[in-house]
């Protein structure tokens, strides 16, 4: 899927643009997975893929560790918790309350300790972009793990950034080249994932929240 390719090379790019000592992404760093937050529908079609292939030990653990994130935040989720969809109307006051329920969860998809990740070929969006700033219309909207880019002014970190309107532009064409409505696809997404708490991410949080918002 482009958006998916699109989002991993525009990461590989904004790398070039760095200097040795100023990104500290490595295998094993995981403080990004910590925290959940908010996937399209597109993406949770994906990471839905990647968790049916893994051997069956391994997923009932994901499955097991995102139905407890449920039922321990479904009260505060912003949203319908039932079929895991966010109310698109939400405040950010009801993102926030939510937020302090899972600020501490890992992903389900984590692999501990070795910090791996179980589907990385199918990850969202959001997890191939972290690291960098992100940038749209010229200006950063997120800024970079506080890891990266120690120090650095915001015309350097905006150098190394990431464009996420292109990866938008992506998504929609995604939509249209499958050839569904929004409703046809959530109804779609819903015939798939069934139980809601299998969609492992499907979650919502502030660095997704702030691109769909700016």
């Amino acid at each position: 899927i482009s958006a998916f390719e699109t989002a991993s090379r525009l990461w590989d790019e904004a790398s070039t643009r760095t200097s040795p000592g100023e990104v500290a992404c490595r295998a094993g760093c995981f403080g990004c997975c910590i925290g959940l937050f908010e996937i399209s529908l597109a993406e949770a079609v994906l990471v839905r893929s990647g968790v049916a292939t893994l051997p069956d030990e391994v997923r009932a653990d994901v499955l097991s560790r995102a139905r407890r994130i449920v039922a321990e935040s479904a009260r505060a989720f912003p949203g319908d918790a039932e079929r895991g969809l966010l109310d698109p109307d939400r405040t950010e006051a009801a993102d926030d309350a939510y937020f302090e329920v899972v600020a501490d969860r890992a992903c389900p998809m984590l692999e501990l300790p070795s910090g791996r990740c179980r589907i990385y070929a199918a990850r969202p969006i959001t997890c191939r972009t972290y690291g960098f700033a992100w940038a749209k219309d010229g200006a950063i909207i997120h800024p970079p793990c506080g890891l990266n880019l120690p120090g650095a002014p915001a015309e350097r970190q905006l150098r190394a950034s990431i464009d996420i309107g292109r990866i938008d532009v992506e998504l929609v064409r995604y939509v249209v080249h499958v050839g569904v409505d929004v409703s046809a696809l959530v109804e779609r997404v819903e015939q798939i994932f069934g139980d809601p708490s299998q969609v492992a991410t499907n979650q919502v949080g502030r660095s997704n929240a702030i691109r769909s918002r700016s």
